[in-house]
């Protein structure tokens, strides 16, 4: 058996025997300066020559910049004993938050995504044909125990593969899964390096640290083979989802699909066998939206799913589903991407005076006076109230406080039977305080106030703010 000095390099050099990775290929390491990638830039500096391997650091900047700038200078003198350059992928403060925001995401996923299109960026830009990452054994139980958990397809039950291939990008390579976390380290300790902590591996507020610090230990107690039996499940899986992405393929040879679209028969799709169509009606959302980076939620899917399943040729039904739309109707169906509207944000420099401001989608904003005006379904504003006022788009996570209570937006809209496509269009009137007012009377909904702008009738005079969509 060999030591412990021996065996991170013999399990990197049998992985790439075993996936026939040439010994002259350029590898990136997405290096974090943690123990487990310290372990596979030590064991990868004694199997290839320095000049093949590329060492990426990426900056979530989610961290203090005093924790940030430890760490690093520990990241370049590590990369400097071993014979590496060290290249910092900098994501800017703030992006990982922004990107949440936007996909509707946790922070975790966001981070993940951005990581990623960097590494892969910096990949292009070196010519790296291999991207190597140190998950471990560890992260592969802690993957398979969320997606067991959270009713994941029988597909992604396989875990973390340990290659995968992109005609796009460099192939992603995880050398070190049949390897756990414990014996990383003391390869590491037993080459006389030290690596860095990160603070937030730490904290119990992601989901995978809560898995790790209490439930994977007592599985480890119940069973000490337990590294060993997820291997063999994940290999198992891999199986099952190799005959199911065959049998996923030669279903999908019967569907049209052309940009942005596709169209299949309820004859077909009724045919599909049932333990199938989930997975099939997921692959086909890739398809229609490839150049969207929402991902379609499994209610909408199982909404969908449902809806399929009980169509006939007589059903005409319209469902929305992510940003795309689904037609039912005379036995066929219709699915396609829909074009999301741009977001804006404009300030309200002079909140009081009477103002239109013509926003994306054919929109017009008006500020007007009181006077004359009787319509008592616009809304009556104080502007001097008002700190810092904007106009701009609804966004997921927009909450407004309302008399019966606090309401999300999107559902608010939602209730108006305003098309989620359209939902971006809806004017905000907002501050520092939140969500003032919703405009969606011109889309047949109402305009609504926040609570705590409702005025007193005895109160002065006040504008009027209004939206429409301009005439063509």
């Amino acid at each position: 058996m060999p030591t412990i000095d021996a065996i991170v390099p013999k399990t990197i050099q049998d992985f790439l025997a075993s996936h026939h990775i040439q010994g002259d290929m350029h590898i990136a390491v997405a290096f974090s300066g943690g123990s487990d990638s310290l372990a596979l830039l030590i064991g990868l500096s004694a199997l290839l020559p320095k000049e093949q391997v590329s060492v990426f650091y990426v900056n979530h900047r989610l961290r203090s910049e005093q924790e940030l700038s430890q760490e690093l200078q520990l990241c370049l003198m590590n990369c400097q004993r071993l014979g590496y350059g060290l290249e910092v992928l900098d994501l800017g403060k703030g992006s990982v938050e922004e990107r949440a925001k936007r996909d509707g995401e946790g922070i975790e996923a966001a981070a993940r995504t951005l990581r990623y299109e960097a590494l892969y960026a910096a990949c292009r830009n070196h010519g790296c044909t291999y991207l190597a990452t140190a998950h471990n054994a560890d992260d592969q139980m802690e993957t398979l125990l969320m997606r067991l958990f959270q009713a994941a397809s029988v597909s992604s039950l396989k875990g973390a593969a340990a290659i995968a291939r992109s005609p796009l990008n460099a192939t992603l390579i995880r050398p070190l899964l049949t390897l756990c976390h414990r014996t990383l380290r003391a390869y590491v300790e037993a080459e006389g390096f030290q690596w860095a902590e990160d603070s937030t591996n730490e904290q119990d507020a992601y989901l995978r640290n809560k898995i790790r610090h209490t439930i994977k230990p007592q599985i480890l107690a119940l069973f000490p083979n337990a590294y060993d039996s997820v291997s063999i499940m994940s290999r198992r899986f891999s199986d099952i989802a190799g005959v199911l992405q065959n049998l996923e393929d030669e279903a999908l040879s019967r569907v049209n699909i052309l940009k942005g679209e596709v169209r299949f028969s309820l004859d077909w799709y009724h045919s599909v066998m049932p333990q199938m169509r989930e997975r099939l009606l997921y692959r086909l959302y890739a398809v229609v939206c490839s150049s969207e980076t929402q991902r379609i939620r499994q209610a909408m899917i199982a909404r969908l799913q449902e809806h399929l399943d009980a169509s006939t040729t007589s059903s005409r039904i319209h469902i929305e589903a992510g940003c795309s739309s689904v037609l039912i109707s005379d036995g066929q169906v219709i699915w396609r991407q829909v074009a999301q509207d741009p977001h804006f944000l404009f300030p309200l420099m002079h909140p009081g005076n009477e103002q239109e401001i013509l926003l994306p989608g054919g929109i017009v904003f008006r500020i007007n006076t009181l006077q004359g005006e009787t319509d008592t379904r616009l809304l009556r504003i104080d502007a001097d109230a008002l700190d810092h006022a904007v106009i701009r788009s609804a966004e997921d996570g927009d909450w407004i406080e309302l008399e019966a209570g606090r309401v999300s937006v999107a559902k608010l809209l939602s209730s108006y039977r305003i098309p989620k496509s359209k939902h971006p269009t809806v004017p905000l009137l907002c501050d520092r305080s939140g969500v003032v007012a919703v405009f969606a009377r011109m889309y047949g909904g109402r305009d609504r106030l926040a609570r705590r702008f409702k005025a007193p009738l005895a109160r002065r005079l006040t504008n009027i703010y209004s939206s429409r969509i301009k005439e063509q």
